[in-house]
């Protein structure tokens, strides 16, 4: 490679050298600048040529390739501890997870007063609470909610009957909170279950306790004839 380059080199020397005369002259040729252009062609598709290399692309605005950054666990002169890693700001809050909303986020107001389901009812709510119920809830509390589900069967500590006039007397808002932060040996699953399906799952079981409790004049006129 680098022979080959010295032939070019040494072929541009030469006629330059051959037209010397003629360039002191003022006397540019055709002939000269075909040559030129013809090497100038050819070093120009040695730049091209398609090999491998090590050495970074050329920026012509590298502000992005080299900027000043801290790697983990790296030191950074500005902190009087020198530590590079950082703790958030106290109040930090990611985009998207601002809760202000203490009713629908906690289930109570800032005075500690539990709150209905502020969530609309709807048959598709309670279709959402029914399965998320049958996934997270059935296994202790039973598909009917009398506390009679697979675990308990197996030994493990029997859960509550929603139909306790204790459990009927809880506002929403206490179902909520229990689902989300657990009591006694029930842990909670507030970072299982999204809010959305906490107040499903809070209305899902306002339906099983209704439906232990039910009177005739709770079913619709128009679906009384369908009861036995």
């Amino acid at each position: 490679m680098k022979a080959f380059l010295h032939r070019l080199i040494r072929i541009v020397h030469l006629s330059v050298t051959s037209y010397g005369d003629e360039a002191r002259s003022g006397i540019v040729t055709v002939r000269r600048y075909r040559i030129l252009l013809a090497l100038l062609t050819v070093l120009i598709m040695l730049g091209c040529r398609g090999q491998k290399s090590t050495k970074p692309p050329i920026h012509l605005v590298p502000n992005m390739d080299n900027q000043q950054k801290f790697r983990a666990f790296g030191e950074n002169p500005f902190f009087t501890d020198k530590r590079g890693m950082r703790s958030l700001v106290e109040g930090t809050v990611p985009r998207g997870y601002l809760q202000l909303d203490d009713a629908y986020y906690l289930g109570m107001l800032p005075d500690s007063q539990f709150v209905d389901n502020p969530v609309e009812l709807t048959m598709e709510l309670l279709k959402r609470g029914q399965e998320r119920f049958g996934i997270f809830c059935s296994v202790c509390h039973g598909l009917t909610g009398q506390g009679t589900g697979i675990v308990v069967k197996r030994g493990y500590t029997p859960a509550p009957s929603y139909t306790d006039e204790r459990i009927l007397s809880f506002k929403d808002g206490e179902i909520f909170n229990v689902i989300s932060n657990g009591v006694r040996t029930m842990k909670g699953l507030g970072t299982q279950i999204p809010v959305d399906d906490r107040w499903a799952i809070v209305a899902y079981v306002r339906a099983l306790q209704r439906s232990q409790n039910a009177r005739l004049e709770d079913v619709p006129e128009d679906k009384r004839s369908e009861l036995d």
